[in-house]
């Protein structure tokens, strides 16, 4: 009886890895959103950082979050920070 048992198991766990390796080895996970604005709008609000509270779900997360802001108002060198 406890050989049947054994053999089960065994043939088990062989389905298990023989279905696994059927499998590709990579996969992908693809995230899509339509924004239904104009590009300007939309990189207005993206490229200045005291826009940020306006659309970021991350902003509200911590109510006492403070933010300190440097530098130009948009592009190459403007400083978001946060503590």
């Amino acid at each position: 009886m406890l050989t049947w048992i054994a053999v089960i198991i065994v043939a088990a766990i062989l389905a298990v890895l023989g279905f696994a390796a059927s499998k590709p080895n990579s996969f992908s996970v693809v995230r899509n959103a339509e924004i239904k604005s104009p590009p300007e709008k939309v990189l207005a609000l993206i490229s200045d950082f005291r826009e940020w509270p306006k659309w970021s779900p991350w902003e509200k997360l911590d109510p006492a979050m403070t933010r300190t802001m440097s530098g130009p108002v948009s592009g190459v060198g403007s400083v978001y920070e946060w503590t």
